[in-house]
């Protein structure tokens, strides 16, 4: 009967509980206590686990075992020459050509 009479608003809503991290520490049990220890520390163990999102030039706290360089990738191609030296040289062409094709018109 009381339900009835708080759901049409006649007697009032037995206030909500509190929550444990809105309570003052003094007024807390030891049972709220660690309660209140196992969630922060849940909730710590759940934000260790997102990765934190860095900069494009990286945060001034970054360790250098943090920013690696990356190795060229670039190809150096070497000849041998005559005296038995390697020698740098430039890359062969390659296989696609910008040149416009030759047109050749055959008249009968």
């Amino acid at each position: 009967m009381a339900d009835a009479l708080k759901a049409l608003m006649i007697i009032k809503r037995t206030p909500s509980p509190s929550t444990l991290e809105e309570m003052p520490l003094d007024e807390l049990t030891l049972d709220q206590m660690r309660q209140l220890l196992g969630r922060q520390r849940a909730r710590d163990g759940a934000a260790a686990g997102v990765k934190r999102e860095r900069s494009e030039e990286g945060s001034p706290n970054d360790t250098p075992e943090q920013k690696r360089t990356r190795r060229s990738t670039s190809t150096a191609y070497l000849e041998i020459d005559d005296n038995g030296d390697f020698v740098e040289t430039p890359p062969p062409p390659s296989k696609r050509t910008n040149e416009a094709a030759e047109i050749v018109q055959v008249d009968d």
